[in-house]
């Protein structure tokens, strides 16, 4: 049921022409830095790919923010929670749909930018940082977004409130995970790589953390 609700949000996003627009716009952002010149196209990249995956970030926790507090104030979830399912498919499927599309945007614009650089442009990337420093900080960074978004819709009433809301806790914690995870690091004598993966793994765990949460608390709202 859960793989159907995902699909059905898939669907509706795709007949978005909004979203369809911000989609193009994500895919083709990260390419656009190989207009530069040779000597800059790896500063370029990097500030291209982090620049566009903090925004992927941000679009989908507003959209899921004020997606599911329009929602809720509609009434649309009664159409689901009266079914024989866990009441977390809604927030699951809502969360999942807008992270798959933008981080496939994503993934797009950045697999274009190594095929574009590999066939014509041929200038000095590194390919497997590029693909370390998304699997490590802009994944995990996506993914607190769209938790912060659902913890967020379910929990505030009103769009404007929740979308400020949204925003002050998501940099909150990006900021607090970052200063976490140097503050270990430097105690254990770790090295810049290895502090990495342990900010990817406390932003993934708090994620779910997050999401815990979010489901917990809509499991106990009226609708």
């Amino acid at each position: 049921m859960l793989i159907l609700m995902i699909r059905d949000e898939l669907a509706h996003l795709r007949r978005s022409p909004l979203i369809q627009a911000v989609l193009a716009a994500i895919a083709l952002l990260v390419p656009a830095a190989l207009l530069a010149s040779v000597e800059h196209v790896q500063a370029m990249s990097n500030l291209a790919i982090s620049g566009t995956a903090h925004l992927a970030a941000l679009i989908t926790g507003s959209v899921v923010t004020a997606s599911l507090i329009a929602d809720l104030q509609q009434g649309i979830p009664i159409l689901f929670v009266v079914r024989p399912m866990p009441r977390a498919h809604f927030l699951l499927a809502r969360g999942a749909g807008m992270t798959v599309v933008l981080l496939a945007a994503l993934g797009l614009g950045v697999g274009c930018m190594l095929i574009l650089n590999a066939v014509l442009v041929k200038a000095p990337l590194d390919p497997v940082a590029i693909l370390r420093g998304l699997l490590l900080a802009r994944l995990p960074g996506v993914l607190l977004a769209m938790a912060c978004g659902l913890l967020v819709g379910v929990l505030t009433a009103a769009i404007p409130g929740g979308l400020a809301l949204f925003l002050l806790l998501t940099n909150a914690l990006i900021i607090a995970l970052q200063i976490g995870a140097a503050k270990v690091g430097g105690w254990v004598g770790w090295g810049p790589a290895t502090q990495d993966w342990l900010l990817a793994a406390m932003t993934v765990a708090a994620a779910a953390a997050m999401v815990l949460w979010a489901s917990i608390q809509f499991s106990r709202r009226s609708i």
